[in-house]
């Protein structure tokens, strides 16, 4: 698993946001709550993520990954982004800082709703 570190805001002990600030390669976590943004901070090097499939739990559940670093970060679902299989297993960040997605989870799968110059191979 990554390091991370978590920021909630959120008022009289309700949750309204939640950002995990992604600092070293490995798994993603999947943090409870309907909405969650990963923001990628590694610094120079590439961050080499992979996301789970979300359970039967998670449908309706939506996370917003960006990069806030310059770098071709990649994060692999294995069951394929868009439910594609190993068409779409890979999303590889383009190089620049803001490049991101969003994505909502439907039936074990993770499905792409935007996405800001991640490509899918």
């Amino acid at each position: 698993m990554p390091v991370y570190s978590t920021v909630i805001n959120g008022k009289a002990g309700r949750e309204t946001g939640r950002v995990v600030k992604l600092l070293t390669s490995g798994a993603i976590p999947i943090m409870p709550g309907r909405i969650t943004t990963y923001a990628i901070i590694k610094g120079g090097a590439a961050f080499v993520g992979t996301l789970a499939a979300p359970a039967a739990a998670d449908n309706g559940k939506v996370i917003m990954i960006w990069s806030e670093t310059a770098v071709a970060h990649t994060i692999t679902v294995a069951a394929g982004w868009n439910g594609g299989g190993g068409a779409t297993d890979l999303g590889t960040f383009g190089a620049a800082s803001g490049n991101g997605l969003i994505a909502i989870a439907h039936e074990g799968n993770w499905y792409i709703v935007s996405n800001i110059n991640v490509v899918l191979s």
